[in-house]
C-alpha cells in the first residue's frame, strides 16, 4: 500500500526500481495524520484508528494553547465559526484512474471504514464500472459516475496529493461543510414472489415515497411505492425501521439488491 502524500510522478518512480504489485487509495475519507497512522484518536478518545475505530479526531474544532499557559485557549479560525483546520475533503480519484493504472499501480483501495452498505455497494459498484472502462482507451469518464457518487456521504472530493499539493479549498475549513449525501438507505431486498419484493427496512417507508432499486440496468430509474404490506399481507400506509414488509417489485430486482431513495423525497 502506498502512502496517500505520493504524487503520480513519485509513483512512477517507484514502479520502475520494484517488482512487486502497488496498491493506492481512490476513494474515501482522508486521514490528515500520516498515512493512516493516526494515534490522535487513541490519546484523546481511547479509540484507536489503526483497529478501525477511529472518532475522526481530525474534525474536531480545536483551539492553541501554550503549555506554559494552561488557563490561555486561543482561537484559530477562518471565521466566526472557527476552524477544522485538520479536516480534509474526501478523496475521489474517478476521473483520472488512468493516470493512475498507467504509473503501475495494480490495486485501486476504497476507504470504506466505518461505512454502511449503501455506501459500500453503491461506490464499489461505480468504482467497478470505471475500471471495466480502463481496457478501452482512450479513458472515458462519464458524468453519472460523479453524480452516482454524489448520492453518498461524503465532505466534498479533492484529488489530495497526486498531482502535487493539495489546494487550499481542498481543506474544509469551518463546520458547514459537514457530510453531506442526497440519497438515503431505505431496505434490502430479501426475497422476490409474485412481482413483489419482500424488503427489510433500514429506515422509514410511506406510500407515496420515491425509492430507487441498486440493481443492474435500472437503478437510476425511480418508483413510487403505491402499495404496502405487512408480513401478514395486510394493506399499510407505512412502515418503520427493522420491519419487514412487501412492495411492489420490478424485471431485473434480485435478493439482496438495495434500495434507497432521494432524501426529502
Amino acid at each position: 500500500m502506498l502512502a496517500r502524500e505520493l504524487s503520480i510522478d513519485e509513483i512512477k518512480e517507484i514502479r520502475d526500481k520494484v517488482s512487486i504489485e502497488l496498491e493506492c487509495f481512490v476513494h474515501g475519507a482522508i486521514c490528515i495524520s500520516y498515512s493512516g497512522r493516526c494515534y490522535i484518536s487513541s490519546f484523546l478518545a481511547n479509540r484507536s484508528g489503526n483497529l478501525g475505530e477511529c472518532t475522526n479526531s481530525c474534525r474536531w474544532n480545536y483551539t492553541l494553547m501554550e503549555e506554559m499557559r494552561p488557563e490561555q485557549r486561543h482561537p484559530v479560525y477562518e471565521n466566526d465559526r472557527g476552524t477544522y483546520v485538520m479536516s480534509s475533503r474526501d478523496l475521489c480519484m474517478i476521473n483520472h484512474l488512468d493516470k493512475l493504472s498507467d504509473a503501475g499501480i495494480d490495486s485501486f483501495k476504497i476507504e470504506g471504514r466505518m461505512k454502511g452498505i449503501n455506501y459500500v455497494a453503491g461506490v464499489v459498484k461505480t468504482y467497478r464500472e470505471a475500471i471495466d472502462g480502463l481496457e478501452r482507451r482512450p479513458y472515458k469518464v462519464k458524468d453519472q459516475w460523479m453524480n452516482e457518487l454524489s448520492m453518498f456521504s461524503s465532505r466534498g472530493y479533492t484529488t489530495g496529493m497526486f498531482f502535487g499539493k493539495q489546494p487550499d479549498c481542498d481543506y474544509n475549513h469551518d463546520e458547514k461543510n459537514k457530510y453531506s449525501m442526497s440519497h438515503e438507505l431505505v431496505g434490502i431486498v430479501k426475497s422476490l414472489n409474485n412481482g413483489n419484493a419482500q424488503v427489510a427496512l433500514r429506515n422509514t417507508l410511506k406510500l407515496g415515497d420515491t425509492i430507487q432499486f441498486l440493481s443492474t440496468g435500472i437503478e437510476n430509474r425511480t418508483y413510487a411505492v403505491n402499495k404496502i404490506f405487512s408480513k401478514e399481507g395486510i394493506s399499510i400506509d407505512s412502515a418503520r425501521n427493522e420491519n419487514t414488509v412487501m412492495i411492489p417489485s420490478e424485471s431485473g430486482v434480485r435478493v439482496n439488491d438495495l434500495i434507497r431513495r432521494p432524501i426529502n423525497s
